[in-house]
């Protein structure tokens, strides 16, 4: 019985190195480009507290003042919510190829 599994196992050992290793990936991380989604996300999260007086004023400038000023504040605070949203999944984006080194931090 146990000389049935170990045949089995080399088996499929062989298999999946003869067939699915050679699909995964062996070029290195983009460093550039790891850096740069992440400084975006940084700076999408920094200047989301200027959404809400951006909106604000420049809706109040070209609509009239009361209802420039209610559609500002609205259209501000989603964009603010989206601008932290999508600066968080940039930094994830950014920081995910270096995942595989947080074991190396812990020990």
């Amino acid at each position: 019985m146990m000389k049935t599994n170990t045949r089995l196992v080399c088996f499929l050992s062989a298999f999946w190195l003869t067939f699915f290793a050679p699909l995964s990936p062996l070029y290195a991380v983009d460093h550039d480009q790891s850096f740069a989604y992440f400084g975006r996300g940084l700076s999408k999260i920094l200047t989301a507290a200027f959404q809400i007086p951006r909106y604000m004023i420049n809706n109040t400038l070209s609509q009239p003042i009361g209802v420039g000023t209610v559609n500002g504040v609205i259209a501000g605070s989603f964009y603010a919510v989206r601008s932290v949203l999508d600066g968080t999944l940039d930094i994830g984006r950014g920081v995910a190829p270096y995942a595989k080194y947080a074991g190396l931090f812990f020990l």
